[in-house]
């Protein structure tokens, strides 16, 4: 009779940890626990690896007593949001003392330029040539940036001119012009460059110029 002394040797499995998921353009840490050699499914043989791209990562980790184990781990790459920035009215000019709502879009956090942290912020007499630039984050924690130029047009201001006194004798008349040549609303109901008065009152002009927008003498 003989005998033999025979030891089975367990490996603790290893267990991925760092995530399984990450937004487009960034990249994700993974690893397993402490073994005395890797071999990871894109050829690391490393303990952490750092991926770039989506896709089922695999482990196979071996002890100090040569056991072997395996893990894998799925990891998913979220698509970065687009935002698109939406207006109340018109979305790049507008004329003075107007205002519009840029609404950027529903998602879970906003960082306007303006530093207004609201899905949508009011735009008012900025003057010309201002950008207006949201960056909004959705619920996996990705960010991505809509921008929007916006020009604010001054209101016309007409001037109205006699060609001669604005005070005359009753059965004559007066001829008073506006100065700026676009389109005329006069308080007579008038729509002409200039008009003849006969009665003593105040004539009022409403000037529209070619952006749309209207002022008064």
């Amino acid at each position: 009779t003989t005998s033999q002394n025979v030891t089975l040797n367990t490996i603790v499995a290893p267990v991925i940890t760092g995530g399984n998921s990450f937004c487009e353009g960034d990249s994700l840490a993974i690893s397993t626990g402490t073994y005395s050699s890797y071999i990871w499914s894109n050829g690391s043989t490393s303990q952490a690896i750092i991926i770039h791209n989506g896709n089922t990562y695999t482990v196979t980790v071996t002890d100090s007593v040569g056991c072997t184990s395996t893990a894998s781990q799925l990891v998913m790459v979220n698509p970065s949001p687009t935002p698109v920035i939406t207006s109340s009215g018109p979305l790049t000019n507008f004329c003075f003392n107007d205002s519009v709502h840029f609404d950027a879009g529903t998602y879970s956090q906003y960082l306007w330029n303006n530093n207004a942290t609201t899905e949508s912020i009011l735009v008012g007499n900025v003057g010309g040539g201002h950008n207006y630039i949201v960056t909004v984050t959705d619920g996996y924690g990705c960010s991505g940036t809509a921008s929007q130029i916006v020009t604010v047009y001054a209101n016309p201001t007409p001037g109205i001119n006699p060609s001669g006194p604005v005070s005359f004798c009753q059965g004559d008349s007066a001829t008073i012009s506006t100065s700026i040549n676009n389109q005329y609303h006069w308080n007579t109901g008038a729509t002409t460059f200039s008009i003849v008065v006969h009665n003593s009152g105040t004539y009022t002009i409403t000037a529209t110029d070619g952006h749309g927008c209207t002022g008064s003498s």
